[in-house]
């Protein structure tokens, strides 16, 4: 199911499925920003990457002496989100571990990912929330894909932290 949300300026389509951004388009030049996700060259459109980025070595790994499996980029790019809350210009989603993601990530967690559209374009929160009594290892990772002609560029208005 894809979840919208608009303002004056933009729409935007958000995938439940990974909490995927799948469009973020102007109303007034009717530019769409976000890569359309043609499989031919890469499906992907803006996964969201947890706990880990990239693949693991056999994708496995040892944690307190037991060995675990997962797959590259981790265990929520694939998986429904809940839409938790939503505005006409935004929209809020979580997602939580469950009996599943506990056999590849053995930690309790709630991912909560929002988008809001603004008057210049979309921000977007990613908050994770470690539910255990103990410190949770993680790497996060946004991967968003833009759509863009030859000759176009980005500004970036902070530094990369």
């Amino acid at each position: 199911m894809f979840y919208k949300a608009e303002n004056d300026f933009f729409t935007l389509s958000v995938n439940e499925i990974g909490a995927e951004l799948n469009s973020l388009k102007s109303k007034k030049t009717g530019i769409e920003y976000i890569w359309c996700g043609d499989e031919s060259v890469w499906y992907g459109q803006s996964p969201i990457l947890f706990p880990i980025i990239g693949r693991l070595l056999d994708d496995k790994y040892t944690l307190n002496g037991k060995e675990y499996s997962m797959e590259k980029h981790g265990i929520v790019r694939k998986k429904p989100f809940k839409l938790i809350e939503k505005t006409d210009n935004s929209l809020k989603f979580i997602q939580s571990d469950d009996e599943e993601s506990l056999q590849s990530y053995p930690y309790h967690f709630d991912l909560i990912v929002e988008f809001k559209i603004t008057d210049n374009g979309l921000s977007v929160t990613h908050t994770v929330v470690n539910k255990n009594d103990c410190t949770m290892y993680y790497s996060f990772g946004a991967h968003p894909a833009f759509n863009c002609e030859i000759g176009d560029y980005l500004e970036f208005s902070e530094n990369e932290h």
